[in-house]
């Protein structure tokens, strides 16, 4: 029978295991569900082998030394426990979200504050062990089972969400299906995220302008493209419906209806298409609302690096306020990185690309039904991860207009590779080519200058980082369009691209908006500002919406003009200053 001595080592160190690689693992899982694609259960498998291998160390670590080293042993076990469990979910708030900026930040007060905790109570574990021994041990198992009835029952109530994401609903039949292409109708829709206007204009007309366009013929790009929100939650559902969300219903059925009757997916389905869509697995979610014959996720990771990842999510953490950069490491992760792959597999712009790649070399005319492929790919996104040559910096590069144009330049390029292999195998005359973005990227557009706008009587500033927000690129090659590219000044909106597809292909939805090629283009756009949040992926409704018509070009600022704020059912108003608050760090 094991001495009570040793047990208490082995049960410390067990519920500092169970912590570290399950508990808050569990917390960070249940609570950005999107991001993840494995099932709930392989993952925290393969998070419970450091668990087991803690606790077979522990027993046989615990079989040396006397009473007065495993009473050292508990304490020590103990406190890190409890300081581990009060970073992680007491202190270990407000550090933004990691959307691929340098690492999340919080004032620097909270490090002293982490670090005077964490020395106090590692000094008082070592020093007055004997006394602390006991009542740090119980703290220890206390916590950790509270924390994991809590997680219980967190999880009871996102039963549905975890059977969903268990089931895996959609048909991810891998990567060939996405390359064959019909032999007489097909829509080519590619959504490259947070790909700016006014970028594609510096590369169209710079000096290798002339033998891009001469890749993209039959296009025409609209420069005065205005999007409807500065997130992509709430904008892809308006490309594809046409309609855009201003709190009027709750959010799942506002999402239901845009991605499924109302989208111009569903209308391509019934009017017998077959859909393939590419896109990360939380986005296969919405868009499969309309039905879907083909899907493939190109940023997919397998089991054991979407566990590294989690777990390198969970040490960020855990981690006090000091250490969090050296975890985070410049988005090289401590834990990913020691994976085969993880540079390629880490950085979805390598991840989207290999797939455009792929695409382009596997490329098959060979359907008898109509396709749409619908495309959401991720390689014009921050993190800027490519050197101007388009090799790999190897390290994530600072948001700089120089750093944000190379790599909209080299994911562009590997669009048109794609495109000159559809002219090279005869399907390119007979698709309607949609290329866009969702918004707009995080560099000033160089034709905006800084303005004024009136709200509420009184000249409030107009930032260039929302109006480059607003401006996401649009170009579109209509079917059997051959003429050179052309650039248009016509006012267009994203709430008209359904339409637009459905007009040409002739899909008879009859879905609201116009056609953006139609003239003349209306006079007036509107654009909505809200802030974004993660929880909004799960939420009923968003803060508050305020509403803006812009009358003429997006790159005015006296154009703007706040109409409307939009509220969820019982909200309070938002203070007026808080819709324009400083642009995020980074």
């Amino acid at each position: 029978m094991i001495q009570p001595g040793r047990a208490r080592v082995v049960t410390a160190a067990t519920a500092l295991a169970v912590l570290v690689f399950q508990a808050v693992p569990a917390t960070l899982y249940l609570g950005n569900l999107p991001d993840f694609t494995a099932a709930p259960a392989p993952l925290m498998q393969v998070l419970l082998v450091p668990v087991l291998l803690i606790v077979a160390c522990a027993f046989v670590g615990s079989r040396f030394g006397g009473a007065g080293a495993h009473a050292l042993a508990t304490s020590l076990l103990s406190m890190l426990t409890v300081l581990a469990w009060g970073q992680a979910y007491l202190l270990g708030r407000g550090y933004g979200v990691f959307d691929g900026e340098t690492a999340p930040s919080a004032a620097a007060w909270r490090g002293w504050l982490d670090a005077s905790l964490w020395i106090t109570g590692l000094l008082a574990a070592v020093l007055a062990y004997r006394r602390l021994e006991r009542p740090l041990f119980t703290a220890a198992i206390v916590i950790v089972s509270l924390q994991i009835v809590t997680i219980g029952g967190d999880a009871i109530a996102r039963s549905d969400a975890l059977a969903h994401k268990s089931a895996n609903p959609h048909p991810l039949n891998g990567l060939e299906p996405m390359a064959r292409f019909s032999a007489e109708r097909n829509v080519l829709h590619i959504v490259l995220d947070s790909f700016q206007a006014d970028v594609f204009h510096e590369l169209v007309t710079g000096p290798e302008g002339a033998q891009l366009q001469q890749g993209l013929p039959g296009f025409t790009y609209f420069e005065e493209h205005v999007g409807t929100f500065p997130s992509t939650h709430l904008a892809m559902p308006v490309i594809v419906s046409g309609q855009p969300y201003r709190n009027h219903l709750p959010l799942p059925d506002y999402m239901d209806q845009a991605f499924g009757s109302g989208s111009v997916l569903r209308a391509a389905r019934n009017a017998g298409f077959e859909i393939d869509i590419a896109a990360d697995a939380w986005m296969l979610d919405m868009l499969a609302k309309a039905g879907v014959d083909n899907a493939y996720a190109p940023g997919a990771l397998p089991l054991a690096h979407e566990a590294a990842r989690l777990l390198d999510f969970a040490l960020f953490r855990l981690a006090p306020h000091f250490v969090k950069p050296a975890v985070y490491d410049q988005q090289r992760w401590r834990v990913q990185r020691l994976l085969p792959g993880s540079d390629f597999l880490k950085f979805v712009y390598f991840k989207h690309n290999a797939f455009l790649a792929e695409v382009t070399r596997r490329l098959a005319v060979d359907r008898a039904q109509p396709v749409y492929k619908f495309y959401h790919l991720m390689t014009t996104h921050r993190p800027f991860v490519v050197n101007p040559d388009c090799s790999p910096a190897g390290r994530e590069l600072p948001r700089l207009r120089e750093t944000v144009t190379a790599q909209s330049r080299c994911s562009l390029a590997f669009v048109v590779a794609l495109l000159l292999q559809m002219q090279q195998e005869g399907v390119y005359d007979n698709s309607l080519i949609v290329l866009m973005a969702d918004h707009g990227g995080h560099v000033d557009p160089l034709r905006y200058r800084p303005g004024h706008i009136e709200v509420d009587g009184k000249p409030v500033r107009l930032r260039p980082h929302e109006v480059a927000m607003a401006t996401p690129l649009l170009a579109v090659k209509p079917p059997a369009a051959t003429e050179p590219f052309r650039i248009s000044k016509s006012l267009t909106s994203m709430t008209d691209v359904a339409a637009t597809i459905d007009a040409l292909m002739q899909l008879g939805s009859r879905l609201p908006g116009r056609s953006v090629l139609d003239e003349p283009a209306p006079a007036e756009r509107r654009y909505h500002i809200y802030p974004w949040r993660s929880s909004d992926m799960v939420s009923d409704h968003v803060d508050w919406i305020e509403e803006f018509v812009i009358a003429g070009s997006v790159y005015r600022a006296e154009n703007w003009h706040p109409i409307a704020v939009y509220f969820p059912p019982g909200g309070p108003p938002a203070p007026m200053e808080e819709l324009f608050r400083p642009e995020p760090p980074g």
